[in-house]
């Protein structure tokens, strides 16, 4: 599962150029892959290399306005020729997003270009380090959550943009008037509430989310979600009190409706977590300097056996920063990864990832503009998938991990 919490993910080495190459473009994909079937929706189009051909290619999603059935369709870049054209019913996990989508989506002002130059203006960067696009409804993932339609622009560089589709502006979730909501919390409140309410709740129940309650008494309550391997819920909202802060304690219940469906990936995997939203808060604050914290949670990230990668946990944090003023940023941190800490005394040398290839203990920048600067050689060490190239492919098993 996918949560993207924020206007700005996460920005590192902005301005590296995408591989040149001469395609058909963004929109006359999304164009020829609408005229399949008209009437239906394109909900995401993405730019890359075919894995067998190595040929450049667009790939896009659509689905058809009965909502029974979608399609993906591959296109040359460079000729705008159908490759491949796969029809899929549409199953149960999807057609609850894709009827929410349905729902708001003639309320669209803007197309999947004008996003992009939102976006454009907003990172600095260009259409041509633009590697994906998608059309989609966020929020309604935590009991409360308002629904908004957003087209989300994703760069070369890992930097993900989240445009308003109605506004046609930079979405910013707290704009956006949650009503009842407080807005975002000092680390140190968010510390102090996470200590106090595992206190509260005791042991054998794990923290997978720490926001503002819905119906909060005073801007300052902050909830704390637990759940258990059982599948159990509690909810503990701190509130400042004279001395130190009060804990009120609910009942364990069974989550249902969407938040079973968040937590359905997380509770068989609750054994995973070695990392605590107070380190990853901390990790977070050694990295950026952040001026407050909306809200954490723990998400389920499916991984793909194609290209190696396991499942894994992540604590998504939405925050904020002196550099984008008003702007959520939202980090994801793995939630079963280490942490980097220092070590005094003698240790056995570190063993890092595979995709860690300047082996600084983290997938991030570096180790980005190292794939990028040896983009179509085939230096081995770099070719994580073992294609003999240095392509797509080994590029996106490094945006997989990203942060990890």
């Amino acid at each position: 599962m996918r949560k993207h919490l924020s206007a700005l993910a996460v920005s590192c080495t902005a301005g590296l150029a995408v591989p040149s190459f001469a395609d058909i473009g963004f929109q006359a994909a999304i164009d020829t892959a609408a005229a399949f079937s008209p009437g239906s929706t394109v909900v995401g189009v993405l730019r890359g290399v075919d894995a067998d051909t190595l040929a450049d290619t667009y790939e896009v999603e659509a689905y058809q306005p009965n909502l029974e059935w979608s399609y993906a369709m591959s296109l040359d870049a460079a000729t705008g020729q159908p490759l491949a054209i796969d029809l899929f019913l549409i199953d149960e996990l999807h057609l609850p997003e894709l009827t929410a989508l349905e729902s708001v989506r003639s309320t669209a002002t803007i197309g999947f270009m004008d996003a992009v130059q939102v976006a454009n203006d907003f990172t600095f960067m260009t259409t041509d380090e633009v590697i994906s696009i998608s059309f989609m409804v966020e929020g309604g993932e935590i009991a409360g959550d308002a629904v908004f339609l957003v087209f989300e622009v994703v760069y070369n560089n890992g930097t993900a943009v989240l445009v308003d589709a109605v506004t046609g502006q930079l979405f910013d979730p707290g704009a956006e008037g949650k009503e009842g909501e407080g807005g975002v919390f000092a680390i140190d409140a968010m510390l102090a509430s996470i200590a106090a309410a595992e206190t509260a709740v005791g042991e054998g129940w794990t923290i997978f989310f720490v926001g503002a309650p819905v119906a909060p008494i005073t801007d300052a309550d902050i909830q704390v979600s637990f759940v258990n391997s059982k599948g159990m819920v509690v909810d503990a909202v701190t509130t400042p009190a004279k001395k130190g802060l009060s804990v009120s304690v609910t009942e364990p219940y069974l989550p249902i409706d969407r938040l079973a469906e968040d937590l359905a990936g997380v509770i068989p995997n609750l054994g995973l977590v070695t990392v605590s939203p107070a380190d990853a808060l901390g990790a977070v604050n050694g990295l950026l300097a952040l001026d407050g914290i909306a809200e954490i949670v723990l998400a389920f990230v499916e991984g793909d056996p194609d290209l190696g990668i396991a499942d894994t946990l992540s604590w998504e944090i939405a925050a904020t920063t002196p550099v984008f003023p008003g702007v959520e940023v939202g980090i994801s941190i793995g939630a079963n990864a280490e942490l980097p800490q220092d070590v005094a005394g003698g240790v056995a040398p570190p063993q890092f990832a595979p995709q860690d290839l300047d082996q600084n203990g983290a997938i991030d920048g570096g180790d980005l503009t190292m794939i990028l600067a040896s983009w179509g050689s085939t230096y081995p060490p770099y070719d994580l998938d073992g294609s003999g190239a240095i392509d797509g492919g080994d590029l996106a098993r490094i945006l997989a991990v990203w942060g990890q």
